[in-house]
């Protein structure tokens, strides 16, 4: 009896080195309100796969952005396809920003911005250094539009179009550094390249997901660095799009690259 016991020991140990019939003990923090190890994961369709960002309207309605052909997804609850929208030629569209007025903007990845409303796509002046730019967001506190350069080296540079008064130049603000992330994560060396950002209400801070080290970056009103979220590579494995509905619940959009599918990931709010 004591040999059966040692030795089905072993084997327990050995089959967990392996990774073998043993539960993932691995977790992960959120921000505030935020429980990282409990998300709810969506499969979606073919269709998606090339999502590259999302954002919900005044009539809480997800739109997705399709990375190559110019089309907007309106997505149910279920995340099912509910309507499309031709906005352009093909192209390499990015991401996605809402002004709660109804009008959309749109990012091209070599920085042109442009905003679509009454069927019809605009370039916004918005006066950007030449570089490869995968993130957007609109700021409804001030009527600003805020865009970073994805390969841009450290510091991070933000940068701010006022849209109440389109005739100001672009503001440029000093953000964040790679290095402020390795030290708050206690890594060697972090190589951040934002691929979307979002904009929280409640905090009105600013939260970037970076794909290459499967991060989430949390940053002050004044894009200043506050905190880093490592998330589950399992999950994440293409983060691109981000956004927060009007129950400030958080959602992240993976496109399919070397997945099975495309998904969304919902991070419910608790207070």
């Amino acid at each position: 009896m004591k040999l059966y016991t040692f030795t089905k020991n072993i084997l327990v140990i050995t089959l967990c080195t392996f990774g073998i019939g043993c539960k993932n003990t691995v977790t992960y923090n959120g921000p505030i309100g935020f429980d990282f190890n409990n998300p709810t994961e969506t499969k979606l369709s073919t269709t998606l796969n090339e999502i590259s960002g999302i954002c919900f309207d005044k009539n809480q309605t997800l739109n997705a952005l399709e990375d190559e052909h110019g089309i907007i997804y309106e997505l149910g609850n279920d995340f099912t396809i509910k309507s499309k929208i031709k906005i352009g030629n093909n192209g390499d569209y990015e991401d996605i920003a809402i002004r709660e007025g109804g009008k959309t903007f749109i990012l091209k990845s070599n920085g042109e911005v442009y905003s679509w409303q009454n069927q019809t796509l605009v370039q916004v002046p918005f006066e950007l250094p030449n570089g490869e730019y995968e993130s957007l967001v609109y700021n409804s506190k001030n009527n600003t539009l805020i865009t970073t350069k994805k390969n841009q080296e450290s510091p991070k540079l933000v940068y701010v179009k006022n849209l109440t008064d389109t005739m100001q130049a672009v503001k440029i603000m000093n953000s964040f550094s790679s290095d402020d992330i390795a030290r708050y994560l206690n890594k060697k060396k972090i190589d951040c390249k934002p691929t979307g950002m979002a904009f929280n209400n409640i905090s009105e801070h600013y939260f970037m997901i970076s794909n290459k080290d499967k991060l989430l970056i949390e940053l002050d009103n004044q894009f200043s660095f506050y905190k880093a979220y490592e998330l589950n590579p399992a999950l994440f494995s293409q983060p691109e799009g981000i956004c927060f509905d009007n129950k400030n619940n958080l959602y992240i959009s993976n496109e399919k690259s070397n997945s099975p599918y495309a998904t969304v990931i919902k991070f419910n709010y608790t207070k």
